[in-house]
């Protein structure tokens, strides 16, 4: 029992489906202890159910390991990504749009500043005539691209080892930036120009299994993952004439 204890490895422990992966996760719950209280209080409630039969050296690793629980998460690499969702499910949240990142205004103003703004709003205008807007063109992508939660399920780790993501008891998704049309031309380019949008791959730290590994331990790490489609281009060859 005392050698199962001393091998735990913390990375093994599963932690519940709902417990955020993102960078939305609020740092303040770190800050002001609210995880480790938590922890410790789990703790004590499973070292008294009468199936635990420990000794007392045993019991003080344990709870030792546990605690230090609450700096292993806190300082997990994996924990502030946002672009990885850990659940049973794939998410409907779109990451790259952060509602804690807007202002509450009108919570934050006084009613003394909004009868302010209302009473010289009309002289406002009458000082600050709007100005004419200036002619736009609507934006298009050089590369169209798929923006997705996948799966990623083989590819390869910072080491350029094959390694399988663990989607065991829950799955680990990824937002993914795919091209529409991969190898196909750009959008916009000069005739001049050879151009191909092509996908290019970031580092996402997750969950997995190294295919070479005999023991199959799984380990966290950097693998690869879809980041961005980009467009390469190459001047063409123009034969003086």
């Amino acid at each position: 029992m005392l050698e199962s204890i001393e091998n735990l490895k913390l990375e093994s422990i599963e932690l519940p489906s709902s417990f955020p992966v993102s960078s939305t996760f609020p740092p303040r719950h770190f800050s002001n202890g609210i995880l480790q209280l938590i922890i410790d209080a789990f703790t004590e409630e499973m070292l008294r159910e009468p199936e635990f039969r420990l000794t007392q050296s045993q019991y003080a690793l344990l709870r030792q390991r546990m605690s230090s629980l609450y700096d292993h998460i806190r300082h997990h690499p994996a924990l502030h990504q946002r672009y990885l969702w850990v659940g049973k499910g794939r998410p409907d949240i779109d990451p790259d749009i952060d509602a804690s990142l807007q202002p509450v205004i009108q919570s934050r103003t006084s009613s003394k500043r909004k009868r302010y703004l209302t009473e010289n709003s009309s002289d406002e205008i009458k000082s600050n005539p709007p100005k004419k807007a200036k002619a736009s063109f609507p934006s298009e992508e050089i590369c169209k691209t798929n923006r997705q939660w996948e799966q990623i399920n083989s590819t390869h780790d910072f080491y350029d080892n094959e390694v399988e993501v663990i989607q065991d008891s829950v799955q680990q998704y990824v937002f993914s930036y795919r091209c529409v049309a991969e190898t196909g031309p750009c959008i916009g380019i000069s005739p001049l120009y050879e151009s191909e949008c092509t996908e290019r791959y970031g580092w996402m730290y997750m969950y997995y299994r190294r295919v070479d590994d005999p023991y199959r331990t799984p380990q966290w790490g950097f693998v690869a993952a879809p980041h961005h489609c980009a467009c390469k281009i190459t001047p063409k060859y123009i034969p003086d004439s």
